[in-house]
């Protein structure tokens, strides 16, 4: 799914946007996204998240060896720069490392996060994709769904593989509907001495009897999973 409207979906319903940097080096699709989400993005009063620990990759591939990756990153800075109000570059802390693992750090901030806000994380990486959205799997820590999503050479952000098996992945959480299957089996009673009969297989007559031999009488069973019960 890669739509406008999936687009401005994902951007109005999650509480926080977070991208990666498998997203922001996707330059050429970054720019025509910011020209297709500017207009919801500033309706909304939202801003796109770049944190810490993304901001010092791109820092690593300017002052990096790989001439094609130096350039992407400047294009990235350039692009946030000329966008400023559309970006929330979160601060650095002191005295933290030059170089912290992006992967890392993003899935520690989206698992703490999660309890108190909705999240998307944009990201072109399918390993971190997968992993962020497997957080939502944890059965120790309860909270709000974090969406993934990538982008695409259009600029729309698009659903991940492992989001499209929704219903596979995640648990369900709603217990299933119970369905009674009725089950009918005679029990064949002495109708001289009907007071023999087991006690496990109450029995009543019904209100219409109106007297006469009895031959047996019927147990509806009703079958649940785990539990069976027996009415007369």
């Amino acid at each position: 799914m890669h739509t406008t409207d999936y687009t401005n979906y994902l951007l109005e319903k999650n509480d926080e946007i977070i991208i990666d940097t498998s997203s922001l080096m996707e330059v050429d699709f970054m720019s025509i996204f910011i020209d297709r989400a500017e207009d919801t993005l500033t309706y909304l009063g939202k801003k796109i998240t770049v944190p810490a620990s993304v901001q010092r990759e791109l820092e690593n591939h300017i002052s990096g060896d790989n001439e094609e990756k130096k350039q992407k990153a400047i294009e990235v800075f350039r692009l946030m720069d000329n966008f400023y109000y559309l970006f929330n570059l979160d601060p650095k802390g002191i005295g933290e490392p030059e170089y912290i693992f992006a992967d890392t750090d993003l899935l520690a901030r989206l698992l703490l996060n999660k309890s108190d806000r909705t999240q998307l994380l944009i990201v072109n990486d399918r390993n971190l994709g997968k992993d962020a959205f497997h957080l939502n799997k944890q059965s120790s820590n309860y909270g709000k769904t974090i969406m993934v999503a990538f982008l695409n050479y259009n600029g729309y952000l698009c659903r991940c593989d492992c989001t499209k098996k929704v219903d596979e992945t995640i648990e369900v959480t709603e217990q299933p509907a119970i369905q009674y299957i009725e089950k009918e089996r005679i029990v064949y009673v002495d109708a001289d001495k009907p007071q023999k009969a087991k006690k496990k297989e109450l029995w009543k007559l019904p209100a219409t009897f109106a007297g006469g031999f009895i031959s047996g009488y019927i147990v509806k069973e009703y079958a649940v999973p785990f539990i069976k019960r027996a009415i007369a």
